[in-house]
């Protein structure tokens, strides 16, 4: 349903203050630095080799037996298709044409339609789960494997040693076994922080760059563990174990390990917005929709720390 009339005029006649203000903006810190690639077709298929299957070499003084150790892709391939989500909004004419004087009605909604695909693209990529929805991705639950995965306090659950903070990093074999980020919640940070304070230590600082109040770009101080920084996404969930508890995961970013994928040949686009007129009715509607996916090369590239807090 399109906004009304009354409704439509509550946009601000400033242009200082265009489209709407978030009132409770979510943390994502992560977007920042999380990579989207171009794929052609509308899946992404990994050929992974196991260690098993890579193929073996031996050392030749001349003459030696060298057998065939070709490296065997491990079957069936794992495939990231890509998917699709979508949002939609209608303006009436008559708000378009009298209540866009410097804030244009149709731009607005756009800009909070894509904020509204960005928001369910994060939470999916937490808690996807395809096998429960076919039509989502397979999120972080359900891409790290049982045995990149470790609970905190040595399986009860709780505030973690930094013991176990080495440990999780220690899964990571990807980009020569070292993590780009520990990605986490407001709530893990925290847990991260109460590790140092409980062991007597001053919590690790990493400078990162940040956007200041006048548009610059300048380094702050950011939480870090072993050099690697802490980023923290409000859509992690804090439901595990108690109910309350949440999850660290060691991550490796871009090849070799964790990325998103777009289809190629959007003019550079990630997403599409289409108009139509509504039959019988002085609106137009709009479908915002962006076809996406998140996919994994190696296994070994995400590591998780589960029931933390």
């Amino acid at each position: 349903m399109p906004l009304s009339n009354t409704q439509a005029s509550l946009l601000s006649d400033e242009q200082l203050l265009s489209n709407l203000v978030e009132n409770e903006p979510k943390r994502i810190q992560f977007a920042l630095r999380f990579p989207f690639y171009a794929i052609g077709g509308d899946r992404l298929t990994v050929p992974r080799v196991t260690a098993a299957n890579l193929g073996t070499a031996v050392w030749d003084e001349g003459g030696s037996a060298i057998s065939d150790t070709s490296a065997v892709p491990s079957s069936p391939n794992v495939t990231f298709p890509l998917k699709l989500v979508a949002t939609s909004f209608k303006v009436n004419d008559t708000a378009e044409a009298l209540m866009s004087s410097v804030n244009d009605q149709v731009e607005t909604q756009s800009v909070a339609a894509i904020k509204r695909l960005y928001y369910k693209f994060w939470g999916t990529f937490n808690t996807g789960n395809s096998s429960l929805n076919p039509e989502e991705f397979d999120g972080l639950r359900q891409l790290v494997s049982s045995g990149q995965t470790l609970t905190a306090r040595d399986g009860a659950g709780g505030i973690p040693s930094l013991r176990e903070l080495d440990q999780l990093v220690g899964k990571i074999t990807a980009n020569g076994g070292r993590p780009h980020v520990l990605y986490t919640s407001r709530k893990g940070a925290e847990s991260i922080r109460r590790a140092y304070y409980r062991a007597g230590i001053t919590p690790e600082m990493k400078a990162t760059t940040s956007e200041d109040v006048d548009g610059s770009r300048r380094e702050i101080p950011g939480l870090a563990f072993d050099g690697i920084p802490v980023v923290v996404d409000d859509l992690v969930p804090n439901d595990e174990g108690s109910g309350s508890q949440t999850s660290i995961y060691a991550l490796v970013v871009g090849r070799e390990g964790l990325y998103g994928v777009i289809p190629r040949g959007f003019g550079g686009r990630m997403f599409r917005i289409q108009a139509g007129d509504v039959d019988g009715k002085g609106q137009r509607s709009w479908v915002v929709s962006w076809p996406v996916s998140v996919a994994l090369e190696s296994q070994s590239g995400v590591a998780r720390l589960q029931k933390v807090g």
